[in-house]
């Protein structure tokens, strides 16, 4: 068993079970009559409690996104009395706010909990293992500046029922991707948007400046923040032609492969803990959880 097997399972696993939380959280958005965007945001600031939250940090997790959403989204919840701005630009969650949140989170987490189609042995062993290496890459970031693993960590809950431990540690494993991800195209001083754009591109996600608009409009840029970073691709020549049908060049290519490359020898390197026998045993556990869950989703 290749570990590079295991974290593509594991994402599968949980998209089998995700979007059954979704009439979770719309309930909630309407009991407090909220934007159900802003409740992610409410368990992010969950799980830097209680240090605030700011922009700047947001930013710092996922620098996509332009900054001024983030604010908006942040006075938003402050003007729903869900954060408390401390500082300029710096909030914190609400004293009711946090007894929601943990409410919340006890909701969703029950539902997995009686959802979970393994037994209870293996739904505990499946568990232990993927905490074993949620924790080393907990102990482990990319850098101090990279700590999105941690955070995730932060609201890990409690082994037993297992199938919200598991859950959650395979959340750590996303931010520990994403911080993996960060760590190795950031240093290449390419800009945030530059990168996103080139995935799509490189991905033939996206084949003109119209299209990256079209698929990225949560990031909340405009057309012209876009057309910028299009020349900021053609400089170093990982792009060319115009914005109407720009081209990812060898270069480009080679820039961006290698940016995966980098991304997976840094995502790997806590891997060491596992070895070959529980890596199987960990497939073949989410193999088993991903069809049990398929059957049990009329529990939700």
């Amino acid at each position: 068993m290749q570990k590079e097997q295991i974290f593509p399972l594991a994402q599968k696993a949980m998209q089998t079970i995700h979007p059954r939380v979704g009439p979770i959280m719309e309930k909630f958005a309407e009991s407090l009559d909220i934007d159900r965007r802003l409740v992610g945001l409410l368990i992010l600031a969950a799980t830097f409690d209680p240090e605030p939250i700011s922009p700047s940090i947001l930013q710092k997790r996922s620098p996509y996104t332009n900054a001024s959403f983030y604010l908006q989204g942040l006075e938003y919840a402050r003007d729903h009395h869900l954060l408390e701005e401390i500082r300029p630009g710096e909030f914190i969650l609400s004293a009711n706010a946090c007894q929601q949140i943990i409410n919340l989170l006890a909701e969703i987490r029950l539902a997995f909990a009686n959802a979970d189609p393994l037994p209870e042995v293996d739904s505990k062993r499946l568990g232990y293992l993927l905490h074993k290496l949620a924790k080393v890459m907990v102990e482990n970031p990319p850098s101090p500046e990279h700590e999105s693993a941690r955070r995730s960590y932060a609201i890990m809950p409690a082994p037993v029922p297992p199938l919200p431990y598991i859950e959650q540690a395979i959340s750590c494993l996303g931010a520990y991707r994403d911080d993996s991800h960060l760590a190795a195209w950031q240093p290449t001083g390419i800009s945030a948007t530059a990168i996103e754009a080139l995935t799509f591109l490189w991905r033939g996600e996206a084949d003109s400046l119209d299209s990256l608009c079209e698929k990225l409009p949560f990031r909340n840029h405009s057309k012209e923040t876009y057309a910028v970073t299009l020349e900021e691709l053609r400089k170093p020549g990982y792009i060319e032609g115009p914005d109407g049908s720009p081209i990812v060049t060898a270069k480009g290519k080679a820039f961006r492969e290698k940016v995966e490359l980098d991304t997976d020898e840094i995502f790997y390197k806590p891997w060491f803990v596992l070895s070959q026998g529980e890596m199987a045993e960990i497939s073949g556990l989410l193999i088993r959880l991903q069809e049990g869950l398929k059957v049990t989703s009329n529990l939700f």
